[in-house]
């Protein structure tokens, strides 16, 4: 049995009309057409990875290290087999994933509100930002 809860804040969707930025097919036409030049590797810059700023790598560490938080304060709520976290986004807009494995006795409806309410409000007090969406998903495992 698998139970998911994805919340997600609803955005009013705006649309822009984009202007055409070709010319008339018979303006195409009747231009005489451009030389082609094939750029070669010596003229083409390489495109180096951006290294990711300080303020990056620090976000970047604090969601591992709470995401990892996260999955020992599940595992340490008997009746839970398994869990994975995962904390995305940016610190003014995190998102999350969780999901955890139950025992077949195990009595669920507690543990999913200790998990909502506990584990993940911890998560959100942490971050001092909620969730702006959050996918928390549980399933049984065999007997």
């Amino acid at each position: 049995m698998i139970m998911s809860l994805l919340l997600e804040p609803l955005s009013s969707a705006t649309t822009a009309e984009v202007p055409d930025v070709f010319p008339p097919a018979s303006e195409a036409l009747m231009d005489p057409a451009a030389p082609v030049q094939v750029p070669n590797r010596a003229s083409t810059p390489s495109a180096a990875p951006r290294e990711p700023s300080a303020e990056e790598r620090i976000w970047s560490s604090r969601k591992r290290r709470l995401a990892r938080s996260a999955v020992r304060a599940a595992l340490v709520v008997p009746g839970i087999v398994s869990a994975d976290c995962t904390i995305m986004g940016t610190p003014e807009r995190p998102s999350l994933m969780f999901a955890y494995v139950l025992r077949p006795d195990a009595n669920a409806p507690r543990i999913v509100e200790h998990i909502e309410n506990t584990v993940v409000g911890d998560l959100e007090l942490l971050l001092g930002a909620p969730f702006v969406a959050r996918q928390v998903e549980f399933s049984v495992g065999r007997g």
